[in-house]
């Protein structure tokens, strides 16, 4: 999942949240913590350590069957598989991200992977030890940005890792599907390549210019726009039928597999 704030964009860092079993919800302290404070997951029966249940979690990401939380610097990991994030991830850390098989942490600018090293997953291109300052997760793919440039590594069918020229300059913020990506450039321009079989790396004429924020789930894209949310890609679910209320005053969306969130005014609000 990630999640994306207007004015300002991330890839699984950012508010506090709570997930449960087959459900989640994302908010966001907009100056005043608008929900759960503390994380308390419980994926497929597996509960969060101790140490992440106290106020005070930073950010939080989800993988097929695994959850990752960052308070304070550290990294914890649970779920399964159990796979414990590297001893370099206890103090730190300022971004992570979680694929369906993989995990990613940001620290001092450089690219931290552990679990699943199929597809060249892991270790991170050595370009991606220093000066990161974005990243994400996709299905066996994984992103980063660096000096305003797009780095991809993994899986590269339907060209997911084929990062096009437009993503190579001038990039703040990146998103990653199952087989697509996405790119937010800093004039607000959305680029999106790899998989287009529903549509979701065509980006549409609303989302090519002003744009504050992105996000993917597993075959949709998300942009928010002046407060708008916009969605395009896989509608099986009515995830890209985005409610009336959010075409203005959005602060924050985020993308799960096949459904949407935004916060307006502190309100979470949940399709698809």
């Amino acid at each position: 999942m990630q999640l994306n704030r207007r004015n300002r964009s991330w890839s699984h860092t950012s508010g506090r949240a709570t997930r449960r079993a087959a459900a989640a919800a994302v908010v966001l302290s907009l100056g005043v913590l608008a929900a759960a404070s503390s994380v308390n997951a419980e994926p497929h029966g597996a509960a969060a350590p101790r140490t992440t249940r106290a106020s005070g979690a930073g950010a939080v990401a989800a993988g097929a069957q695994f959850s990752v939380a960052l308070k304070g610097g550290h990294v914890y990991v649970w779920g399964s598989p159990s796979e414990a994030a590297p001893a370099s991830t206890t103090s730190g850390v300022t971004r992570i991200a979680a694929g369906t098989i993989h995990a990613l942490a940001l620290k001092k600018g450089k690219v931290i992977t552990w679990g699943s090293s199929v597809d060249g997953l892991a270790p991170a291109p050595r370009s991606t030890r220093s000066d990161v300052t974005a990243i994400a997760a996709g299905d066996r793919h994984s992103l980063a940005v660096r000096d305003g440039k797009v780095i991809a590594w993994g899986n590269p069918a339907d060209g997911r890792t084929a990062v096009p020229d437009a993503a190579k300059v001038g990039v703040r913020a990146v998103a990653a599907g199952v087989s697509h990506s996405v790119a937010l450039r800093g004039n607000g321009r959305v680029v999106a390549w790899g998989s287009d079989g529903f549509g979701q790396s065509t980006v549409p004429v609303e989302a090519r210019s002003g744009v504050d924020a992105i996000a993917a789930g597993d075959y949709f894209t998300m942009a928010l726009k002046d407060g708008k949310v916009i969605v395009w890609g896989y509608d099986s679910t009515g995830v890209t039928e985005v409610p009336a209320e959010l075409s203005s005053g959005v602060d924050l969306i985020a993308a799960g597999s096949s459904y949407a969130v935004a916060v307006k005014n502190g309100k979470v609000v949940v399709w698809g």
